[in-house]
């Protein structure tokens, strides 16, 4: 994943990747390092931050993602650096913010924020992209992305933003729900951009 086009940084909070895209999406992995909250840590989300980057360089989008160490819960300490930063990376625009979930009999679910109005149309995209390629998508359950996510978050600054939980195979680059993933957020994103959806 070292290359050029991506950049590494480190504050008091934690480390992190971040590149800069040409056009106005964001891929973000708030999680893919080892996290602290309320003073406990919380297991990382390994390949998160890869896929986001993947995915930014096939589009010319940026991304963002943590690395270890991370000494803090982008996704839930409030006004988090992190956030700010990817308001700074994407002034307006669409944002997908990429978690890990543990399997409870579906691979894939979409959180729509406190802002579900920003992304009318744009989730349903997602969720029919998924699930065309046999991907079981839950819609707002268990992960609704609350008011304390970077989802939500982003929201709040006018930025449509979604947030999409996976479980660990979907993460895997050998396996075939990999495969799927990779293909559904592909052509999700490719009809963002040409259904005018940013």
């Amino acid at each position: 994943m070292t290359s050029q086009d991506v950049t590494l940084h480190h504050a008091e909070w934690g480390s992190w990747k971040e590149r800069l895209g040409t056009i106005p999406i964001l891929f973000s992995a708030p999680h893919n390092a080892e996290q602290v909250r309320d003073g406990l840590p919380k297991a990382a989300e390994p390949g998160s931050l890869d896929l986001a980057i993947e995915l930014a360089r096939l589009f010319d989008a940026s991304a963002i993602g943590t690395i270890p160490p991370l000494h803090s819960d982008p996704n839930w300490d409030a006004d988090h650096p992190y956030v700010i930063r990817a308001k700074e990376l994407l002034p307006h625009g669409f944002a997908l913010d990429l978690h890990m979930m543990r399997d409870r009999g579906f691979p894939a679910c979409i959180g729509t924020g406190t802002h579900p109005e920003l992304v009318e149309g744009i989730w349903q995209s997602l969720e029919s992209n998924l699930e065309n390629v046999g991907l079981e998508t839950s819609v707002g359950w268990p992960f609704g992305a609350g008011p304390q996510t970077v989802t939500s978050n982003l929201q709040s600054a006018g930025i449509k933003a979604l947030q999409l939980e996976l479980t660990p195979t979907c993460f895997d680059v050998k396996s075939e729900a990999y495969k799927k993933v990779r293909n559904a957020l592909e052509k999700f994103t490719r009809a963002v951009i040409n259904d005018s959806l940013l």
